[in-house]
């Protein structure tokens, strides 16, 4: 069961975030000290990091979630 979709974050790709994104999310951002409830917070946060900050830092968690999820955490 898919929960949400985030995607078009510039380069057009596109994440199917699973039922289970919590868990996806936990494994990387509690690392990082960042608590991110929800996708629409993660595409708030994801995007802000894109356009003020930094594109290669953004693309990193983008490419990390996207193994995740292939993955099937």
């Amino acid at each position: 069961m898919y929960f949400g979709i985030l995607g078009d974050i510039k380069n057009k790709t596109k994440i199917i975030l699973k039922s289970d994104f919590n868990l996806i999310f936990k494994s990387y951002f509690l690392v990082k000290n960042i608590f991110v409830s929800t996708a629409q917070d993660f595409g708030t946060y994801l995007g802000a990091k894109w356009e003020k900050e930094s594109k290669a830092e953004a693309s990193k968690i983008f490419s990390f979630l996207e193994k995740k999820i292939i993955q099937g955490v």
